[in-house]
């Protein structure tokens, strides 16, 4: 319950941060005319290509996020470890241009014999705060440990 009212302090702090212009407001101007001119731009709306629901409006904001928070959703994470290959980085060729998915958000790159490391996540948590997004059930052979020597660490997010 204590967590609960952190958070709801917390995000009620923070919306005049998030509120601020600098997150987004509508095109004016000349962003607008290149927003109209776009084959997606129909009917005084843009139209993603693909269906993207997000907020629905189909219940409050607040409604929304307590939902999000603390609703216990179904398949949420999967019944079985999910398969995985385990690369062996440092074995690969520095002249091969490669790409390996290492789950989540983190990437290995090599290109143009470069090796670039994205948004690495080397722990049991794909978040700053363990109780907020816990790893899925399964092996992980890769640590910062075993990476080759990286020439370039992008952070992302």
């Amino acid at each position: 319950v204590c967590v609960v009212v952190i958070m709801l302090i917390g995000a009620a702090a923070s919306l005049p941060f998030l509120l601020n212009a600098g997150f987004g407001q509508a095109p004016k101007g000349a962003q607008l005319s290149q927003v109209e001119q776009s084959p997606h731009y129909r009917d005084g709306q843009f139209h993603n290509q693909v269906p993207t629901p997000g907020y629905t409006g189909n219940k409050s904001m607040l409604a929304a996020w307590w939902e999000f928070l603390v609703a216990k959703r179904e398949n949420a994470r999967p019944a079985h470890p999910l398969p995985l290959v385990a690369t062996d980085l440092a074995g690969l060729s520095p002249e091969q241009d490669t790409l390996v998915w290492l789950g989540h958000s983190s990437w290995y790159l090599q290109l143009a014999g470069q090796r670039i490391l994205i948004d690495p996540v080397f722990s049991n948590y794909a978040a700053p705060l363990s109780f907020l997004n816990k790893a899925f059930v399964g092996d992980y052979p890769w640590s910062a440990q075993t990476m080759p020597e990286i020439d370039l660490l992008i952070l992302s997010h």
